[in-house]
């Protein structure tokens, strides 16, 4: 999957030239996670607690993107359509890293959108 990525995000993480220190004015952390239910979350509560301290100090870094299938919080399926989509907010540029971590039928539908065989592109 990394040359896949590398081909489409430009160079890879290796190329780059990694800051000394995080730049927090242009840093974003765009965190999806989903659970069944919230008795079944793990730190559910950090990243919420997080997210609306982001939010309360006029804070762009953290945006927390909270799925709680079984009880009908943004219930959708995260196929292929939906990756496609959520990518499509950014400029492809400025995604330095992707992190899955999942069953394998959803990193298997990770790697094939990264792969291009589901309509992600450059342009």
């Amino acid at each position: 999957m990394q040359d896949e990525a590398q081909s489409l995000f430009g160079k890879s993480v290796k190329e780059r030239e990694e800051p000394t220190e995080l730049d927090y004015d242009t840093f974003q952390l765009h965190l999806y996670v989903s659970f069944p239910r919230r008795s079944d979350a793990v730190a559910v509560e950090l990243f919420e607690g997080f997210a609306d301290y982001c939010k309360r100090n006029g804070k762009a870094n953290f945006q927390l993107h909270l799925r709680l299938s079984q009880e009908k919080m943004n219930p959708g399926r995260w196929d292929e359509v939906f990756i496609r989509k959520e990518i499509g907010k950014f400029e492809l540029t400025d995604i330095s890293r992707v992190w899955v971590c999942g069953p394998p039928v959803m990193n298997e539908t990770f790697d094939r959108v990264f792969s291009g065989q589901i309509g992600l592109s450059k342009e």
